[in-house]
């Protein structure tokens, strides 16, 4: 049972933020603000209030970061991004929900489970929450749209990783007990942490896979930094790419392992272009995969084949994720536009028990379910279209050269790809994965109008003054 510390943190967590913005510098602060607060907050827990959206890790750090930001001084806000694209994709995810809970006020019985119809109320709650979980996109796009401010966050996740991993590195020797020793309650199925004699650390992430998931992202922050480092650091960063790959061995989780092996090459070895380049490629792939899933276009078989060579019993538990897919991706073609909404009605039930009879893992076939290809165009293309973005206002240019562009910022738009293909298996989206997309989204909006030109180069010192950590 959760004890009475998991209330003080999620309420008592504005406190916290306001004290950022008052000790630390304005963007600093809303990095931190958004970093801290997920990685230390307690997860899979949730007050459910009448009228808003459920206050959890999340939303609650959200809500404050936005108020923070309004209530400070003499700082100029936008609510919208300049980009037509973006304010398109953006009134989508607003309307969206309307038409979604208009169409489906029709009412489910399986066995004893009754499934009821949405309502207009539910419409205005799911809105809510989007525009909540959109804010620190907005921020980012608002704050966080330089090379200095990229640069910056960088860093955060290389320190916030080099503080994170002695938690990590606990879990993985005596088993994942932190979130119970300080919330009273452990976040998901213990089982599903025991992985090869040993365990994957969970920490107050939820899972191992998305505590993984954070050890790669601070992996390729790592070897990014230390493309740009000056040689009196560069040994230093090059130590912490090496550290982090190690961790992301141990912390045992197949897929990150793949994107590690992947993507740290490609940061050290290849041309911040060419980076930029397979991020567009990689977004474009998540976007089309549903399209591809139902075509029959992707290679399972193939897929099948490689992981059994690895691993019979993670073999094994990807047949279950794809066979769950074809069944999610049946119905989710029923009502095809705007999805079935919410209360798990885009799942499947036995007729007689009502027992669920569908594992929903991959966030992409949980928003088209929910909210239909209207909702997945929505959310997916807001993620992609950073990336994109950059892409093209980087492109050689039929009269003069392209802006140069530095491994900063083609990090970012990998670890946006990256986190893009990983919603594909999983449903994990950190907030920080929103704060890299604002930023990158500012960064090519400032380009396209040439308020600001890149640099060659950005060489990152080791901070002298003191961290928030």
């Amino acid at each position: 049972m959760p004890n009475a510390f998991v209330f003080i943190a999620l309420f008592g967590w504005p406190l916290v933020a306001a004290y950022l913005f008052y000790a630390r510098k304005f963007e600093t602060a809303i990095i931190w603000s958004v970093l801290l607060s997920f990685l230390l907050l307690p997860a899979s827990i949730s007050i459910d209030l009448p009228g808003i959206p459920p206050l959890n890790k999340e939303t609650i750090p959200n809500m404050a970061l936005l108020l923070l930001v309004l209530l400070t001084p003499r700082r100029k806000f936008s609510w919208l991004p300049d980009s037509n694209m973006a304010r398109l994709l953006i009134a989508m995810l607003v309307i969206g929900p309307f038409f979604t809970n208009a169409l489906n006020g029709d009412s489910f019985q399986f066995g004893k489970l009754f499934l009821r119809g949405t309502t207009t109320y539910d419409a205005f709650s799911n809105v809510f929450a989007a525009l909540i979980q959109l804010v620190p996109f907005i921020v980012a796009r608002n704050y966080l749209a330089t090379e200095e401010m990229q640069l910056k966050l960088l860093r955060a996740l290389l320190f916030a990783g080099l503080a994170y991993s002695i938690l990590i590195l606990i879990e993985i020797r005596l088993s994942p007990q932190l979130h119970i020793w300080v919330y009273g309650y452990f976040p998901h199925s213990f089982a599903q942490q025991m992985r090869d004699g040993g365990f994957r650390a969970v920490v107050f992430l939820g899972h191992g896979l998305w505590v993984a998931f954070f050890v790669v992202t601070v992996a390729v922050a790592a070897a990014a930094l230390w493309r740009v480092a000056d040689q009196k650091v560069k040994a230093l960063y090059g130590y912490a790419t090496a550290y982090f790959c190690v961790v992301l061995v141990l912390s045992k989780s197949l897929g990150s392992l793949l994107y590690g092996i992947f993507l740290v090459p490609l940061v050290i070895l290849t041309k911040p272009r060419t980076q930029v380049r397979i991020a567009a490629g990689l977004v474009i792939l998540a976007m089309l995969y549903p399209t591809m899933r139902g075509l029959e276009l992707v290679p399972v078989n193939t897929i099948l084949s490689a992981a059994e060579s690895i691993d019979e019993r993670r073999a094994a538990s990807l047949i279950t994720r794809l066979n769950n897919e074809e069944k999610l991706l049946e119905k989710a073609h029923q009502r095809p536009i705007f999805g079935w909404g919410g209360w798990g009605r885009n799942r499947i039930y036995s007729e007689t028990s009502g027992k669920k009879r569908s594992i929903a893992d991959g966030r992409w076939i949980i928003v088209l379910g929910t909210d239909g290809w209207f909702g997945f165009i929505a959310f997916f293309g807001l993620l992609s279209l950073p990336v994109l973005a950059v892409w093209r206002q980087t492109r050689p240019k039929l009269r003069g050269a392209a802006p140069a562009i530095t491994p900063v910022t083609a990090g970012l738009c990998l670890l946006l790809a990256i986190n893009m293909i990983e919603m594909i298996p999983n449903a994990t989206l950190p907030p920080w994965t929103w704060l890299i997309a604002g930023s990158l989204l500012g960064y090519a909006e400032r380009l396209r109008t040439g308020v600001a030109e890149p640099s060659a180069s950005a060489a990152p010192a080791m901070p002298r003054r003191r961290t928030v950590l």
